[in-house]
């Protein structure tokens, strides 16, 4: 049996920071940056007591989250408030989460405020951890850390500077075709992935360019491609794209733009005009055709994949792992451990095609 429940209350437009009357003395998670930005005092305004937490590493360690469970602890809040990008979204959800496997709290009133667009992690159930000894990244999979409200507001993302703006988009977009091809996708998901799709080709490249309407209809793709993999979780890009920016300590959305071009080929698989394409590849040509493109299923792939690298062209990410400025050296020296992770990562049990160790390795060889 699968199921379709949108159970994270999402607020928009207009005064939508007037829901924040709803949750008192909140523990707030912040970006450093964030928390002292005038901005702040938009959210702070609402509360006579709240407490802000921003001493956390950019890819949260196990060290910064219990950091935050001491200072969680110290008082009895009535609710937990995440302001910033996939950082510090991750970090609330995981001093949520050990709070209450260890007893310190009961589930919370979780209310999300993404300052990114790109993460979707305001309505999904996934948080990302990193632990600094192994150099792995932990998928946290929870209905404790899905929020109870998110609060979308344009005005929070349009000072995102362009190379982060172009990192997030190209997350949104892989985000949305991995939750499309996925083994657990539904027709549900599907609706959420296909728009999220046409709104990032049409409104990813104008948003980079301080185009406001632009950055509202990007910011609202994140939040629909966030809902599609939370329905259907991730796959082989998400699964690689967590390792490495663990060992190579690259920004998440520029390493899945790299992968992304790659993992469709792969997906799609050999495709000829004498072939039976897979279903897979059927999917990847009908979003072909949502994009304006025709031909034979093998040649809308191919069309998808001149569109995806085009428009990551447009925004000004590298195509590989070497213009990216990774050394050739760190790259094959960590290359057998990311594949091997990768080969562990949750993501990848929905992937459409399960790989073999040899496989990622060329895939991530092929990238470089």
């Amino acid at each position: 049996m699968k199921t379709f429940r949108l159970p994270v209350q999402v607020c928009f437009g207009t005064n939508a920071l007037d829901i924040l009357k709803s949750f008192q003395s909140p523990f707030i998670v912040a970006d450093p940056f964030f928390a002292e930005s005038p901005l702040m005092q938009k959210i702070t305004q609402h509360y006579t007591e709240y407490t802000i937490f921003k001493d956390f590493t950019p890819d949260p360690t196990l060290s910064s989250i219990a950091n935050g469970i001491t200072k969680f602890s110290e008082k009895n809040y009535q609710s937990i408030l995440a302001v910033g990008g996939g950082s510090a979204i991750d970090t609330a959800k995981a001093i949520l989460l050990f709070s209450i496997k260890s007893g310190k709290c009961k589930k919370l009133p979780f209310v999300v405020i993404p300052t990114t667009s790109g993460t979707g992690s305001e309505v999904t159930a996934f948080s990302v951890v990193t632990d600094t000894e192994t150099k792995t990244k932990h998928p946290l999979i929870s209905e404790d850390i899905l929020p109870h409200t998110a609060i979308l507001d344009t005005e929070f993302v349009k000072t995102v500077p362009k190379k982060i703006a172009a990192d997030t988009g190209a997350d949104v977009l892989c985000h949305a075709l991995e939750s499309y091809v996925s083994t657990n996708a539904t027709p549900f998901s599907d609706a959420l992935a296909e728009k999220a799709i046409q709104m990032v080709f049409s409104f990813l490249p104008k948003s980079i360019h301080e185009d406001l309407y632009a950055k509202e209809m990007v910011h609202y793709a994140s939040t629909m491609a966030g809902l599609a993999f939370n329905l259907s979780n991730l796959g082989l890009c998400h699964a690689m794209a967590h390792n490495i920016g663990a060992r190579l300590h690259l920004p998440h959305g520029r390493t899945n733009a790299i992968l992304l071009p790659h993992i469709v080929r792969f997906n799609a698989g050999t495709l000829h005009y004498a072939d039976t394409p897979s279903q897979t590849a059927l999917k990847y040509a009908h979003i072909s055709k949502l994009l304006g493109n025709s031909g034979t299923p093998s040649l809308l792939v191919k069309k998808l994949i001149n569109d995806i690298e085009r428009l990551f062209q447009m925004i000004d990410l590298p195509k590989n792992f070497h213009s990216a400025g990774v050394e050739k050296q760190q790259f094959e020296a960590e290359s057998e451990a990311i594949c091997a992770a990768a080969l562990k990562d949750g993501c990848l049990s929905t992937n459409p095609i399960q790989p073999t160790k040899q496989q990622v390795e060329e895939l991530l060889k092929g990238a470089f």
